[in-house]
């Protein structure tokens, strides 16, 4: 069930990575965590690494 689900999140990601580089000008996007190990469960968060091409103007958190 993992192997399934880790499909789901690249594809996802992959699928909304053009929108998020347009808006957002992001040059990298990567998953980090229990998900690249496998052992995620379903109440596992996803782990995202995100690089800007520039240092966004604001800060979320």
């Amino acid at each position: 069930m993992a192997k399934v689900q880790t499909r789901v999140i690249f594809s996802t990601l992959k699928s909304l990575k053009p929108k998020l580089m347009e808006q957002y000008h992001i040059t990298r996007i990567g998953v980090f965590g229990s998900v690249i190990h496998g052992t995620q469960t379903e109440e596992s968060d996803v782990d995202v690494l995100i690089e800007f091409s520039d240092p966004p103007a604001y800060v979320i958190g």
